[in-house]
């Protein structure tokens, strides 16, 4: 396996809640990405968000396409992300979709994890490209 890191500056897009109940909503989105870094490129992610009453604690998961180059092969992949805050600490798997690489990055495997420092997004990737 390999590794390498990089950031990325993200838009956020959410459209109203389309679903309420007793404080807990539930809401489309989207992200939109610029990376730098083993990771040069862009992407865009689908997601699901569920607000609840409770300050600091709610989770998304999404699909994210990214276009661009990783270590100079140049191509695209998807990502699936599962991401849970309670009480203001996160928990997050973010993983390659299996058979989801094209051209220089067909086969590629892996994972990432993902840095949030409000106005800063880091990430690290680790991964295996045959």
């Amino acid at each position: 396996m390999r590794r390498g890191s990089g950031e990325f500056t993200v838009t956020e897009t959410f459209e109203p809640p389309y679903f309420s109940e007793q404080g807990v909503a539930l809401a489309r989105g989207v992200f939109r990405k610029h990376f730098t870094g083993i990771l040069t490129g862009t992407s865009q992610a689908q997601v699901l968000r569920i607000l609840t009453p409770v300050e600091g604690t709610s989770a998304y998961v999404g699909l994210e396409w990214f276009t661009g180059t990783l270590n100079a092969k140049a191509g695209a992949l998807a990502l699936i992300h599962s991401t849970v805050l309670t009480g203001g600490v996160q928990t997050q798997r973010i993983g390659i979709v299996p058979e989801s690489g094209t051209d220089g990055l067909a086969g590629l495997s892996g994972s990432m994890t993902i840095t949030d420092r409000g106005d800063r997004h880091t990430y690290a990737l680790t991964y295996h490209l045959p």
